[in-house]
C-alpha cells in the first residue's frame, strides 16, 4: 500500500540531522528495518521539485520515519516554505508546556536510546502515566484492605487484647484512615497523607516513588533504568513538588565514551544529544567523543566571545 510523503520535508529532516544520503540509507536499513539504496533516496528527494502529491510504499515511509526518529505524519506534512499542498494527516497541536532543561535532556536520551520521536513519547505519555498511576493506587488499596482485614480478624480472635491498645485505637487507626482518604482522592504522590501519623512510607512520603522503585527492581535486566544507582527512582521535593529522577545514565555514559566532562556538558545542556549526527551515534565511540569535544570547545568559545552581552540561559524550555 502506498503512502503520501513530502520529499522536501524528508530532505530537510535529513539535512537538519546532518546526515548524508549514504548515512540515511544505512540508518534506514539498520534501524528502520527497511530496504533502500542511495538511488532510491535520490529519486524520492528529487520529487521535491515536481508538483503534485508524491507516494512511497508504506514500508519505506515507516522505515524512513524510524531512521529519522520522527513520526510518519511528520514526513507527510509540508514544510512552511514548501509550495506543495499539506498532506491529509491527523491534526497536531503545539504543547503549551514548559519543562526544566534537565527534563529535556532526559527526553533526548530516551529518543536516542530507544530510537523514537518526541511526538511518540508525548503521545504515549498519558497512557503510560495513567496505567502506572492506577496500578499504584490499586496496590495501595489492596494493602489497605489486607491491613484492615488482618486487624479485624485479630480483634475478633482476641477481644480481650483491646485493652492493650492506646486511646482511640479501638477504632480504625489514624494511619489507615489517612491512607484510605489519600487513595479516595487518587493521591498518587501522597500529598493528602497525614505525615504525622504515616511514618512507614519511604522515599519522602511518596507512595508512587515506592511503586516505581519496586516496579523497576522487578525488571529482569534493567538497562535504561539503572536501579542499583538510585536511592529512589522518583523523589518529590517538599516545597516545589518537582520530580527528580535519573534515566538512561548508562546510555549517556556510552554516548560520551565515558568522558566525565562530556557527560556533565550534556547534563548542563552545553551539548545537546539531539544535535549529535546520527552517523556518529551509530559510528565509532572515539569519533563520536572527538566530535563532541570539538563541538563543546566551539560552544564555549562562542559563549566567551559573547560574554559581554550578558546572555543568560532560561531555567525552563518549551517542548515543541
Amino acid at each position: 500500500m502506498n503512502q503520501l510523503i513530502n520529499p522536501a520535508t524528508l530532505k530537510a529532516l535529513r539535512e537538519t540531522k546532518r546526515l548524508t544520503q549514504e548515512a540515511l540509507v544505512e540508518l534506514v536499513n539498520r534501524i528502520g528495518k527497511g530496504s533502500l539504496d542511495k538511488r532510491q533516496l535520490q529519486r524520492i528527494e528529487g520529487k521535491a521539485r515536481l508538483p503534485g502529491p508524491h507516494y512511497v510504499r508504506e514500508k519505506t515511509l515507516l522505515a524512513l520515519a524510524r531512521a529519522l526518529s520522527v513520526s510518519p505524519a511528520e514526513l507527510q506534512s509540508a514544510r512552511e516554505d514548501s509550495p506543495a499542498a499539506p498532506a491529509e494527516v491527523d491534526e497536531r497541536m503545539p504543547l503549551p508546556v514548559k519543562v526544566r532543561p534537565a527534563t529535556v535532556t532526559k527526553l533526548d536520551l530516551i529518543r536516542s536510546a530507544y530510537k523514537v520521536s518526541l511526538e511518540e513519547i508525548i503521545d504515549l505519555a498519558p497512557l503510560m502515566f495513567a496505567y502506572h498511576a492506577e496500578s499504584s493506587l490499586r496496590e495501595r488499596k489492596q494493602r489497605l484492605e489486607s491491613d484492615l482485614q488482618l486487624r479485624e480478624r485479630f480483634l475478633r480472635a482476641f477481644p480481650e487484647m483491646q485493652h492493650l491498645m492506646g486511646e482511640g485505637e479501638q477504632d480504625t487507626p489514624s494511619r489507615l484512615l489517612s491512607e484510605n482518604e489519600s487513595i479516595r482522592r487518587d493521591d498518587i504522590f501522597g500529598m493528602w497523607l497525614d505525615h504525622e501519623v504515616v511514618d512507614d512510607i519511604e522515599f519522602g512520603d511518596n507512595p508512587f516513588a515506592e511503586y516505581l522503585q519496586q516496579l523497576s527492581v522487578d525488571f529482569a535486566e534493567p538497562s535504561k533504568l539503572e536501579v542499583e544507582d538510585l536511592p529512589a527512582l522518583l523523589v518529590l521535593h517538599a516545597e516545589t513538588r518537582i520530580p527528580d529522577y535519573e534515566v538512561c545514565t548508562g546510555h549517556l555514559d556510552w554516548l560520551t565514551h565515558g568522558d566525565p566532562e562530556l557527560n556533565t556538558a550534556i547534563r548542563s545542556r552545553e551539548l545537546r544529544v539531539a544535535d549529535i549526527p546520527w552517523n556518529l551515534v551509530l559510528g565509532a565511540d572515539a569519533d563520536r567523543a572527538a566530535w563532541m569535544r570539538r563541538e563543546l570547545q566551539q560552544q564555549r568559545a562562542a559563549k566567551a566571545s559573547n560574554s559581554g552581552h550578558g546572555g543568560q540561559s532560561k531555567p525552563e524550555q518549551s517542548v515543541e
